[in-house]
């Protein structure tokens, strides 16, 4: 752009004047009678916003998500957070039964079970049943006096090995 370039905005003439370098942060735009309007940087922060919430709002008509945007860094807007929850009431919708729909399930209920008593089968509910313990075993007082005198048999024998071992080592 020229320093001096010209839009047509909403009918209007618009002139920016100033730096046009980067984001055009010290440029200012001006009408026709040289009035000043605004910062370009305010106009393109403007844009962004009502482009956000055309994307929200046709996310919200179509039913899906908001494509995901850009992270900034920061708190998020309030504007953003609003949107969410609304768009997941719509999903989850909770489903109810009609009275005529609850009565008709009856009435069906009500026709099986007649069938199965004129045809003689008695549903009986299965009776619970205590699961069965794990018998506690025991030991016998001849076993218990055996694994006793294995035990003391072993130990002597380690005993005798330990006073052995020293004996060998001396030279």
């Amino acid at each position: 752009m020229s320093p001096q370039a010209s839009i047509v905005s909403l009918g209007k003439r618009l002139t920016v004047r100033g730096a046009m370098t980067g984001r055009h942060a010290g440029s200012t735009i001006y009408d026709h009678q040289g009035e000043q309007f605004m910062a370009i940087s305010d106009i393109l922060a403007s844009i962004d916003h009502e482009i956000a919430q055309l994307q929200q709002a046709r996310a919200l008509l179509s039913g899906s998500t908001a494509p995901a945007a850009k992270k900034k860094a920061g708190r998020p807007k309030k504007v953003a957070a609003a949107v969410a929850p609304a768009a997941m009431k719509l999903a989850k919708k909770k489903r109810n039964l009609s009275p005529e729909g609850r009565k008709r399930i009856v009435e069906a209920m009500k026709r099986r079970w007649a069938a199965k008593k004129k045809a003689g089968v008695t549903v009986v509910p299965a009776a619970k049943t205590p699961a069965k313990k794990a018998k506690k075993r025991h030991i016998s007082p001849e076993t218990r006096k055996r694994i006793a005198e294995a035990a003391k048999q072993r130990w002597v024998a380690k005993r005798a090995a330990a006073a052995v071992v020293p004996a060998t080592t001396e030279p």
